[in-house]
């Protein structure tokens, strides 16, 4: 019997030691946002908690004066078509409606950057640029807080069932889902990040560039002295 005993107590202790090494290890290094843009980024812009962000702007003298603009009665002012600006209403509703939704801060509560990476240009075409060339330029790179509801985020976001489809480059899956205006949107999901897009490219510019964390922006000289 007291063999027993001090057998169930070893059991129990094992299984103790097991759940609480499950339970409570330490939480990985998160990836920085910085580890999966080219050292070659030309600019980035970060905000912490978005959504707390914009509620404080909205809430500061600024924010309140631009709430009380009338923008229906400013755009009828500068004679703008009315389609467009039935256009611009409508998009205005849809950002709102996103922004209110709860699923947005599950998917930028925490960090999100919005970078330019670095593109062939030659200067004398500036102001002749072909829309494609950014786009294939800009990307954003989120950290939300449910990586695994991303999907169902979306889709309470944007108030309707996105009719989401998926390909695979190398091991990564990468989705894509069209806006209103017919604009495809790309996603994937890497290392506890979101990488997302109007153009396929910078996503796999960044999924590539998360493989070698030592060549990233992270580890860039003008960088790292940027943040020192």
């Amino acid at each position: 019997m007291r063999k027993k005993i001090i057998v169930s107590v070893i059991i129990a202790l094992a299984v103790s030691a097991g759940a609480y090494l499950y339970f409570y290890k330490p939480f990985a290094r998160q990836t920085a946002i910085e580890a999966v843009l080219p050292g070659d980024t030309l600019g980035m812009v970060r905000v912490c908690e978005l959504k707390k962000q914009i509620e404080r702007f909205k809430s500061s003298r600024m924010g309140q004066a631009l709430g009380g603009i009338d923008l229906p009665q400013l755009m009828a002012a500068m004679d703008m078509p009315l389609k467009q600006r039935e256009e611009t209403m409508h998009s205005m509703a849809n950002f709102k409606t996103a922004v209110n939704s709860p699923w947005f801060d599950t998917l930028f509560g925490k960090d999100v950057s919005f970078a330019l990476l670095n593109v062939n240009l030659d200067p004398s075409q500036i102001e002749t640029i072909d829309p494609k060339t950014l786009l294939d330029a800009v990307v954003l790179v989120a950290r939300p807080k449910q990586p695994i509801h991303v999907l169902e985020s979306l889709n309470s976001m944007f108030g309707s069932q996105l009719s989401v489809k998926t390909q695979n480059y190398k091991q990564w899956e990468i989705s894509s889902f069209l806006l209103e205006n017919g604009q495809p949107v790309y996603y994937s999901l890497t290392k506890g990040l979101m990488i997302a897009g109007f153009s396929i490219t910078p996503l796999k510019r960044c999924l590539e560039q998360s493989l070698d964390a030592t060549t990233s922006l992270l580890q860039a000289q003008i960088y790292q002295r940027h943040c020192a």
